[in-house]
């Protein structure tokens, strides 16, 4: 019967031969009394035809689902499905959740001249599964897949690695470069070097030999607590924050500020307007643009002035400033009479054409005083005209040239 695969029969009973009738008189009722009936389970032969049943039932095959991974948690799967039936031009599926409740209609699957078919079937939770009939009705050739097992998507972080070009990321992101060298953000790096410009960032970078540059847009800050990382920012008003050791950061744009602690950084200030305040020890700081204001926190530093009209404080002690052949007019105050600095004019010396005899030096170099400290001039070729060099504020105004020159690096 049905309920074992196959189908429900009608059966009949009489009495035979015609004359067993007449045998029973009078009576107009004649009764027929059935002790026991027997039928055979479904079994399907490869002709579709059943054992113990004249009518042919169709054999309908099904791939099972498997397991598969929906896009998002709850939007259920669309899966590829195919189903056979030789003999048949039209079967019926269903998806059937794990409590055999049917999730939808229905679906008439037209078969080709080999009985086969592929078409989509939609699976809304694991455990679902699909049934193929040949008739609704009746039930007949009921087929069944395994259940489908349904997979969350994991999270997973995408690293595009790229030539330079010009990245996508959104402006006013922030990037993180971590230790490991690779980068967590969808831009453009390759070998941990950001070779093109990425507008208004953020950068922090906590790893080591990482080389960032900051080329567009302004106001941008980065902080780098790893060692040996190279930062260029290009762009003006951008903040750079160092603690780590042998960073090299170069701030080409106006008015950058740059705080750098750690151990043997080296510093450019390119632009006009830079602010660095200087906290490690044994750092180099080059200025190459005027206008820079410079303080010196730690010791054993070096300050080179490449440039004009700057302004540095030596709050440390045994560092070293160097006065380029170009500088002129820059201002410190008299802590670096003090502290164990050093002062190197041997450039500007020699710019000057200084002889070397030391005795000579003070046609070279003069010293002026007044109310608010000295002022430290230099005469090329030994000639009357003074260019001002550097300005010490405070209370050693009246050292003159003599008092100067331990300090001086000639």
């Amino acid at each position: 019967d049905y309920a074992d695969g196959g189908q429900n029969e009608a059966f009949g009973a009489g009495e035979e031969p015609a004359w067993a009738a007449s045998q029973q008189g009078n009576n107009t009722q004649n009764q027929v009394q059935v002790y026991d009936i027997s039928y055979s389970a479904y079994t399907p032969t490869s002709t579709g035809s059943t054992t113990g049943s004249s009518m042919a039932t169709p054999v309908i095959t099904l791939s099972n689902p498997g397991t598969v991974q929906e896009a998002s948690p709850g939007a259920g799967v669309d899966v590829t499905e195919t189903i056979s039936a030789p003999g048949l031009s039209t079967v019926y599926v269903a998806t059937f959740t794990s409590g055999n409740v049917a999730e939808g209609n229905w679906q008439a699957v037209s078969l080709d001249a080999s009985g086969s078919a592929t078409f989509t079937a939609q699976f809304q939770q694991s455990g679902d599964y699909l049934v193929a009939q040949a008739d609704t009705a009746t039930g007949a050739g009921n087929t069944a897949s395994s259940p489908i097992t349904i997979t969350d998507p994991t999270t997973t972080t995408t690293t595009t690695t790229t030539t330079a070009t010009t990245p996508s990321t959104p402006a006013g992101s922030t990037v993180f470069v971590p230790d490991d060298g690779s980068p967590s953000y969808a831009a453009t790096i390759s070998n941990s070097t950001l070779a093109s410009s990425i507008p208004d960032k953020s950068v922090f970078v906590t790893g080591d030999a990482d080389t960032l540059w900051i080329g567009m847009g302004t106001g941008q800050t980065a902080a780098i607590s790893g060692n040996g990382s190279i930062v260029a920012v290009a762009s003006g008003s951008d903040t750079v924050y160092a603690d780590g050791s042998g960073n090299v950061v170069a701030a080409g744009g106006a008015g950058d500020t740059l705080d750098i602690g750690g151990t043997g950084a080296a510093l450019l200030l390119a632009g006009t307007g830079d602010t660095a305040l200087v906290t490690g020890t044994d750092s180099s700081l080059w200025t190459s643009a005027n206008g820079q204001t410079i303080g010196l926190w730690s010791s054993g530093n070096t300050l080179v002035l490449n440039s004009s009209n700057n302004a540095f404080y030596d709050g440390g002690s045994g560092n070293d400033i160097v006065l380029m052949a170009n500088a002129q007019d820059n201002v410190t105050w008299d802590t670096v009479l003090t502290n164990g600095d050093t002062i190197d004019i041997s450039r500007i010396l020699e710019a000057a054409h200084w002889d070397g005899r030391m005795q000579d030096l003070s046609s070279y170099l003069s010293v002026a005083s007044d109310a608010s400290g000295l002022q430290l001039s230099v005469h090329a070729n030994g000639g009357a005209a003074a260019t001002p060099i550097l300005q010490i504020i405070g209370s050693h105004a009246d050292i003159g040239l003599t008092g100067l020159l331990p300090h001086l690096t000639v």
